[in-house]
Parts: C-alpha cells; sequence; structure tokens
C-alpha cells in the first residue's frame, strides 16, 4: 500500500499542501495501531496493520521525502538522509521495545501503550513540521493575478508626491488547475524510464535479506536461541540508520546520481558474494554468527540507502518544481518488488530444495542489474566519469 499511497497522494500534496495531509496520515497510522489491540482475527490484521498501516505510510512518506529537499539546497541529500534514517532507528529501537513490553503485558496492552506513544511523537511532528510555500501555488490560489499590474512608465521613485496610482486590471479570481497525475513528458524522456526500471528491478531484491535471515540463521544455526535469531535484523536497521546519513553526506559531495549507482552496486555484490559465503568453510557456530552479523551490518548499512536518495536524484534528473509527486512516482516502481521480490525468494528457496546459494544469488543479482541499467540515465545526463554529478 506504500507505493500506492505514495503515487496517489504525492501529487494532491504537492497541489494543496502538506500539513492537511500530514493530519490525515498521522491519524490513520494511530488508528490502525489502536484497532490492531482489538484485532482478534487474521483478516483483522490485514485490515489494520496492512491496509490502513500501509496507506498511512503512503501519505506521509512523499511528505518526508520533500520537506528536507525545501529547505536545504547544499546539502539536500544529507538533510533527507537525516530524516528518513529515522525509520531505519525507530524500527531497530520498536523491535527490541516491545520484545521487553511482551514480557510484561499482553499483545493487546503493547499496542495500547504504542497508539498513545505515537499520539505523542506525531503531535509533536506536526508542530515542528513547516512547508515553504511554492510560487507556483502561492499564485494559483491568488485572489488576483498581481502580474497584470502596469504601472506607469511616467511614475516617479515611490514616496514622491507625483507618483501616480498604477493602473491595475483586475480578473476573476483563479482556481486551482485541475490534478494532472502524470506528467506526459517524463513519460518521453529515456532518463525516467532508464531510472524507473532500475528502481523496479532492483526493490525485487531489497527485503529479501531483511525477510530471509531469521530462516538462513536457524537452517545454519539449529540451536540458537529467537532473541539471537532476530538480533541480526535490529542491527541491519541500526546500521541503515548509520547508512543513510552517510550516504546522504556523501551524495552532496560527490553527487546524488552517482551514489545512487554505488549504494545499488554494493548492495548486491554483498548478498551475491558475502552472504554466499557465509557457513561454506567448516566454521564453527561463532564464526558462522559473526559473518553473518558482519553481513548484517554491511547490508544494512547500503541496502535501503537507496530510499533516502530518491527525492535527490530525482530532482538532479528532472528537476525539484514537485518534490512530493516525483516522489511518489519512483517510489510506485518499487510495487511490484515489494509484492513479489519475496514471495519469488521463497519460492525459488523452495523449488532449490533449500538452496541458500540460489536465493543470495537472485537477490543481489537483481540489485547488480538495477545498478547497470541506471547508468543509462547517469551517462545520458552527464556523459563523463569523473564528475560530481
Amino acid at each position: 500500500m506504500l507505493p500506492i499511497g505514495s503515487f496517489f497522494f504525492g501529487k494532491l500534496e504537492d497541489q494543496y499542501g502538506y500539513r492537511r495531509f500530514i493530519i490525515l496520515g498521522s491519524v490513520l497510522h494511530v488508528l490502525s495501531v489502536f484497532l490492531s489491540a482489538w484485532s482478534t482475527k487474521i483478516w483483522h490484521f490485514f485490515i489494520t496493520q496492512g491496509l490502513m498501516l500501509g496507506m498511512s505510510n503512503g501519505i506521509l512518506f512523499p511528505i518526508l521525502c520533500a520537506l528536507p529537499a525545501q529547505w536545504f539546497r547544499r546539502r539536500k541529500a544529507f538533510a533527507t538522509g537525516i530524516v528518513i534514517a529515522g525509520s531505519s532507528f525507530g524500527g531497530g529501537m520498536n523491535a527490541l521495545i516491545i520484545r521487553a513490553l511482551l514480557s510484561h503485558m499482553s499483545l493487546r496492552g503493547v499496542y495500547l501503550v504504542q497508539s498513545g506513544v505515537e499520539v505523542v511523537i506525531l503531535g509533536i511532528s506536526f508542530v515542528l513540521m513547516k512547508e515553504r510555500e511554492y510560487p507556483q501555488r502561492a499564485e494559483a490560489e491568488a485572489p488576483f493575478n498581481v502580474e497584470k499590474q502596469q504601472i506607469s512608465p511616467d511614475a516617479k521613485i515611490e514616496g514622491s508626491e507625483d507618483v501616480e496610482s498604477p493602473s491595475v486590471e483586475r480578473v476573476q479570481p483563479e482556481v486551482l488547475p485541475r490534478t494532472k497525475w502524470l506528467n506526459s513528458s517524463l513519460f518521453r524522456d529515456s532518463v525516467f524510464w532508464s531510472l524507473e526500471i532500475s528502481l523496479t528491478i532492483a526493490v525485487f531484491g531489497h527485503l529479501v535479506p531483511f525477510l530471509f535471515l531469521p530462516l538462513f540463521i536457524r537452517s545454519k544455526l539449529p540451536g540458537i536461541s529467537s532473541s539471537l535469531c532476530t538480533l541480526p535484523i535490529t542491527i541491519a536497521n541500526i546500521s541503515a540508520f548509520i547508512g543513510r546519513i552517510i550516504v546522504g553526506l556523501t551524495a552532496d559531495n560527490f553527487g546524488p546520481a552517482n551514489t545512487l549507482f554505488i549504494s545499488l552496486f554494493i548492495s548486491g555484490i554483498t548478498q551475491v558474494i558475502i552472504w554466499n559465503l557465509i557457513g561454506n568453510f567448516g566454521a564453527n557456530e561463532s564464526s558462522t554468527y559473526g559473518m553473518i552479523m558482519f553481513f548484517a551490518i554491511l547490508y544494512g548499512f547500503w541496502g535501503g540507502c537507496f530510499v533516502s536518495l530518491l527525492t535527490p536524484v530525482g530532482a538532479q534528473l528532472f528537476g525539484s518544481d514537485q518534490p512530493a509527486n516525483l516522489s511518489g512516482l519512483l517510489v510506485i516502481s518499487g510495487f511490484p518488488g515489494y509484492f513479489a521480490g519475496p514471495t519469488l525468494a521463497g519460492t525459488i528457496l523452495s523449488c532449490s530444495n533449500q538452496n541458500w546459494h540460489i536465493v543470495s544469488l537472485y537477490a543481489g543479482g537483481v540489485q547488480i542489474c538495477g545498478a547497470v541499467i541506471f547508468l543509462w540515465a547517469r551517462f545520458k545526463r552527464m556523459p563523463r566519469i569523473f564528475v560530481r554529478f
């Protein structure tokens, strides 16, 4: 639901302003967690944690990408990286906190506590967020077209008694233009298709380590405890928090497009080589678990960086007049991968008789393929190699 919501609401947010959609997304987010406390059947959770929570994230995500781009020019990628990194830090800490709470209260109590905490956090965020008004929206909402003012060429300096009153031509109030969901010029640009196809393919391998790593650990270390089995996922989220900030700073210095290619390529290489080699040399359990933690740290650092680079790369390639709309259009490219990527990995694992080598080659291979496809967009806009872009 996040890609669909981002595409649908991103355009509306650019046209009508962010604050009303921040309220809508926040209310829907809190309701999804609160109603989960009263869910008793699987289909209840599909509605609350799937439909409602996914749609609320789809409403809020384009805003989180677009707001830093409004206020920062030189450090746009760094600012966006810090904002998006919050989701990684929150995901890692939330897993630890919920695990601790479940030892002292019921699942319903945990959901109620979580919804109360989110009311406070989202309320503070709403107060602190401030949107920067764009000239095109201000003109569209203005009651009169001020550009129609015509000042007499004989008028003297302002403040003089002889200044003539300007002749102002009043026109009918302008209304907001009808929402145009798709920019046809983008679909005629091969750079857009290079970026879109690159993200579509790369996302197929993005979630595979995060979802399959506990199962992989169980297969390599059957006697491991549940807490140690899920710890690498938490570590990967914390590493992603650090990675998105550092990679954002790197993008400001070396260029967003260059950094996006590097992040996708290293993410793929990490899976193809490091994940593929874990436990293949007769190592003991401690060494195997250490390699798993090393893989979680390295993949967590690079694996999710492309998400925080979408807005800076989109602004560099296509301009930054509608950041939320562009972010939504790029996010929806990941819909097939988010929907089918992990399912395809599970099918490969089952059909290959639990062969993890094929799974890692699949997940890393599609990310490398996505990085290579993006090179068309990179060199179409900037043919030179060793240049900040």
